[in-house]
């Protein structure tokens, strides 16, 4: 055996299995690092962002078990990246869970993770979109813009819509230009945002004296387990959009190690940053129970009379805000060139760039997409695309999170490689995110309940579409679940022939 192997590397004959090119040719392949997977993955989630309004919606719904909630949100997310694993360390796919889930459970549940993942993609790249401009609003011209989470207005609502059809631009030309380079913008934002919470976590834990107290749930008032079930619903905003990383895989240095371990990575960091934010939070709560309902970012300027310091502040969560849209814009291109390589969508926007090796048309139709949605909702605020936004960026998400959990243990059937233990964090994951999906839809409020029923909606009318596709064209079926394989030049023969990205010199 090994005389066989020296004999086939002396003499580099070509493997005649392989072929010559992957069914996602085109895109420049083994470039990019696991420090460039990490930063893409996390500023999917925008931490800056989340810590504005996260802390205080936890406290808020689980009151003085709010830290506990969190922990039992976060072992959730760990048991899903361990469902996500079983793919990623067999396949990398540029449709992400989408492809997973066609591998899994066929191409009508595939379909319907890949709305759901494309909704929740979209509905959080434009919010961030708007939420940048926002702030940048907020920076040109305080006096013109309401402060807060949760503003929807301007008094010159044009100027914030011109600032969105900048940062498109912008967000733009970086994804076509390629994704070491957008990852690496991403790698350099997030770095100044993580530094920022944490900074920002110990100056506030610092002005109220290290008390913790407020870590330690009250027994004698426990939450009702649907109470439970919704902070725990609501904690998942922090984290969805961690496994963006994924779409990644065919560009990524060795894939089936790299993509999984950027999941636990990503999920760790999210974690610290997350629990280090709640504790701070919980402490000013405490501490101040009549103001402590402000951010930890208000805070921590009223405790450190910086100057500048909010400014600063506000620069870097609208920075992070972009980098957040630019990362879920990333994932959801990759999404629809899967798809359209596949048939599933128009045939152009599986092209891509001779020069980057990017899948330039998807990236152009898809940000010229999410901008116009953005500028919409700053230009009619309180419409229903707001509130379909809204759900659908948390919704979309769990019901791929849930399909792709259901799907690993048939994957690891379908290919005879079943183990219990490997497959029964999927499991679980699976039955927690159901009882949270059931919960969500069964208590959510009536004035939701619009942008709740038109998420499912589109989901629904999506899968039904797909179905209808695949009956007038049977072999659709069998074309559905592409990514990335092996080709002739990643074998010994090609090693010298290739530039590194899957194309031959």
């Amino acid at each position: 055996m090994v005389t066989a192997l020296g004999e086939a590397i002396a003499a580099r004959r070509s493997a005649t299995s392989l072929t010559a090119s992957s069914p996602l040719a085109g895109m420049r392949r083994r470039t990019v690092s696991t420090a460039d997977l990490v930063a893409q993955s996390v500023a999917a989630v925008a931490p800056a962002g989340v810590m504005l309004i996260n802390p205080v919606g936890m406290f808020g719904r689980g009151g003085s078990f709010a830290a506990l909630e969190l922990g039992i949100t976060a072992g959730i997310i760990v048991l899903v990246a361990l469902g996500i694993s079983l793919f990623a360390r067999r396949i990398a796919a540029a449709g992400s869970l989408y492809t997973f889930v066609t591998r899994g459970l066929g191409s009508t549940a595939g379909m319907a993770a890949g709305a759901g993942l494309a909704l929740g993609y979209a509905s959080v790249s434009l919010t961030t979109l708007s939420g940048a401009a926002r702030q940048i609003t907020l920076l040109i011209a305080p006096s013109t813009a309401s402060p807060g989470p949760g503003t929807n207005a301007t008094d010159l609502p044009w100027a914030a819509i011109l600032i969105v059809g900048a940062l498109a631009v912008l967000i733009g030309t970086v994804m076509i230009i390629g994704a070491r380079v957008s990852t690496r913008v991403m790698l350099g934002i997030e770095i100044v945002a993580v530094s920022l919470i944490i900074a920002v976590s110990f100056i506030v834990l610092s002005a109220t004296g290290w008390d913790l107290s407020p870590l330690v749930p009250d027994v004698a008032h426990p939450p009702s387990f649907s109470s439970l079930v919704g902070a725990v619903g609501f904690g998942l905003i922090a984290f969805v959009g961690f496994e963006s990383g994924v779409a990644l895989g065919p560009e990524s240095k060795r894939p089936l190690a790299t993509v999984p371990r950027t999941l636990f990575l990503t999920v760790a960091v999210l974690c610290v940053v997350y629990l280090v934010g709640v504790y701070a939070q919980l402490a000013v709560i405490a501490r101040y129970p009549n103001d402590g309902y402000e951010s930890l970012f208000q805070v921590a300027s009223t405790a450190v009379q910086l100057p500048g310091l909010a400014v600063a502040t506000n620069l870097i969560i609208a920075a992070s805000f972009v980098a957040c849209s630019l990362a879920c814009a990333s994932a959801l291109v990759r999404l629809v060139f899967t798809m359209a390589r596949e048939g599933v969508l128009p045939a152009f926007l599986g092209a891509t760039s001779r020069r980057f090796g990017t899948p330039h048309q998807a990236t152009l139709v898809t940000v010229a997409v999410i901008a116009l949605l953005a500028a919409l909702t700053l230009a009619i605020p309180g419409s229903v695309l707001g509130a379909v936004a809204h759900r659908a960026s948390t919704l979309g998400f769990v019901v791929a999170y849930l399909l792709v959990c259901l799907a690993g243990p048939v994957f690891l059937v379908r290919l005879r490689e079943f183990t219990l233990a490997e497959a029964l964090p999927a499991f679980a994951a699976g039955v927690a995110l159901g009882i949270i999906l059931v919960g969500q839809i069964g208590t959510v409020e009536p004035d939701r309940a619009l942008g709740l029923g038109i998420t499912l909606g589109i989901v629904a009318l999506v899968v039904l579409w797909h179905r209808v596709r695949m009956s007038r064209d049977p072999q659709l079926r069998d074309r559905t679940g592409l990514y990335d394989s092996p080709i002739a030049s990643d074998g010994i023969a090609g090693a010298e022939k290739s530039d590194g990205g899957g194309r031959e010199l």
